[in-house]
C-alpha cells in the first residue's frame, strides 16, 4: 500500500513538473525572444536581416503579387438562355423580355426573334419599355420576305449596370416567342 501512494505521489510530481516546464518555457519565449532580436538569413531577396522584418516584408510581397492578380480576374456569369413567349403585333411594341446588364463588365448577348405564326419584321433593343421611337442600342429589320427570323447579337463593355428592352414588330398578330442567349465577365476588383 505503501508503494502505491510512493508511485501515485511520484506521478503527481512528475505531472506537476511537466506544466510547470512547458508554462515556464511558453512565457519566457514570448516575453524574452523578440523577434527583431532573431537573425535571419535573407535568400528571398527581401531585405530583411531579423525574423519580424521578414515577415513584413513577405507579408508587402504577397499583398503586391495579389494586387497584379486581382486586377486581371473576372467572373463568368451566365445571363441565361431563355425561350420567351409572348403575343406579337403588326407595330412596333414592348415583348415583356428585358436585359440587365452588370457594370464594369465585358458582355455578349442574341436575341432571336422566332415566328412560326407571321414574318418578323423589325427587332429593336431600347434603353425603356414606354418608348423605343429611335432605338438607343441597335434594331434589325426586312422586308416582306418570306424569313420568318432576326437577330441582334452584340458584345460590349459596360461601365455601370443598365437595363434593355427587346421591342418587335410582326406582319399580323399572333403568339410569337425570342430566343435570348448571354453572358458577362465581370472584373473582380
Amino acid at each position: 500500500m505503501k508503494k502505491i501512494r510512493k508511485n501515485i505521489k511520484m506521478i503527481i510530481g512528475i505531472v506537476i513538473g511537466v506544466i510547470i516546464s512547458v508554462t515556464t518555457s511558453y512565457v519566457l519565449a514570448a516575453t524574452l525572444i523578440n523577434s527583431k532580436d532573431v537573425v535571419y538569413q535573407d535568400n528571398m531577396s527581401i531585405g530583411a536581416t531579423n525574423v519580424q522584418n521578414a515577415i513584413d516584408g513577405t507579408c508587402s510581397k504577397i499583398d503586391t503579387r495579389l494586387s497584379a492578380i486581382e486586377d486581371k480576374l473576372y467572373t463568368i456569369e451566365s445571363l441565361g438562355d431563355y425561350v420567351f413567349s409572348f403575343y406579337g403585333k403588326s407595330t412596333i411594341s414592348y415583348t415583356g423580355f428585358s436585359l440587365t446588364f452588370p457594370a464594369n463588365s465585358y458582355c455578349t448577348f442574341s436575341v432571336n426573334l422566332r415566328s412560326p405564326n407571321s414574318l418578323a419584321m423589325e427587332l429593336r433593343i431600347c434603353g425603356s419599355d414606354k418608348n423605343c421611337d429611335s432605338p438607343s442600342f441597335m434594331s434589325a429589320q426586312q422586308s416582306e420576305s418570306l424569313i420568318s427570323e432576326l437577330a441582334i447579337n452584340r458584345s460590349f463593355y459596360t461601365e455601370s449596370s443598365f437595363t434593355y428592352y427587346v421591342w418587335a414588330r410582326y406582319r399580323g398578330e399572333n403568339n410569337e416567342t425570342l430566343k435570348y442567349t448571354g453572358f458577362c465577365a465581370t472584373k473582380v476588383k
